[in-house]
C-alpha cells in the first residue's frame, strides 16, 4: 500500500481534514437495512406442527433428570476419594469391588526397609535409605492399582506425575521388566 503525503496550506485545512476522517472512521453512516430482512414472518400452525413433529436428536432425546448434576459432582466425589479408602467400583457400577488401599501397599513394602516410615516416604527428603523405598512403594502402588492415574499416585506421594512415571520406569529396569 502506497501512502502519499498531503500538503496543507493552513492549519485550520489540516483540522478540517482530521475532523472529516475522525468522522469517517469513528462516526459510520447508518445504512439502511436490506429489503426483506425485517420483518420476519411469523411462522404458521402447519409451521409449527411440522417442526414439533420433527424427531429429536440423539442427545436431546436421552435421560436427564433434575439431579443429574448432584449425580456427577457424587461420582467425581467418589473417585477422588477412593485411592484413600481402598474402596473401587466395578466398571459396570453395580457393587463395591474392594482392593487395597495405597496406605495399605506401601506399608507392606515399608517391612522390607527398616526405620523408614510412610512419613518418610511422603517427605520431601532425598536421602540413601528413603529413595529406593520411594521408588519400590511407587512401582507397587502402580502394579497393584491399575485404575489410578499417574497424578492419582503422586498426590498421594505429595509429588508429581513426572516422578512416579521416573521411579516405575526406572524400578521395571532395575528388575528387568520391559
Amino acid at each position: 500500500m502506497i501512502i502519499t503525503s498531503r500538503e496543507f496550506t493552513s492549519a485550520a485545512e489540516m483540522r478540517a481534514h482530521a475532523a472529516a476522517v475522525h468522522q469517517r472512521c469513528f462516526n459510520p453512516a447508518i445504512r439502511p437495512a436490506t429489503p426483506g430482512a425485517f420483518p420476519q414472518a411469523v411462522p404458521t400452525v402447519a409451521q409449527i406442527r411440522e417442526f414439533c413433529a420433527r424427531p429429536a436428536p440423539a442427545w436431546e432425546s436421552g435421560l436427564v433428570t433434575f439431579d443429574a448434576h448432584v449425580v456427577a459432582y457424587r461420582v467425581a466425589q467418589s473417585i477422588s476419594s477412593f485411592s484413600l479408602s481402598g474402596e473401587v467400583r466395578t466398571g459396570d457400577w453395580g457393587g463395591p469391588k474392594i482392593r487395597r488401599s495405597i496406605d495399605a501397599i506401601v506399608k507392606e513394602v515399608l517391612e522390607n526397609y527398616p526405620g523408614v516410615t510412610v512419613d518418610n516416604i511422603q517427605s520431601v527428603r532425598r536421602t540413601h535409605d528413603i529413595v529406593p523405598a520411594r521408588r519400590v512403594c511407587m512401582f507397587e502402588v502402580y502394579r497393584q492399582r491399575p485404575d489410578l492415574s499417574l497424578p492419582m499416585i503422586a498426590r498421594w506421594f505429595r509429588k508429581d506425575h513426572t516422578t512416579v512415571l521416573y521411579a516405575v520406569n526406572k524400578e521395571k529396569s532395575l528388575r528387568g521388566i520391559a
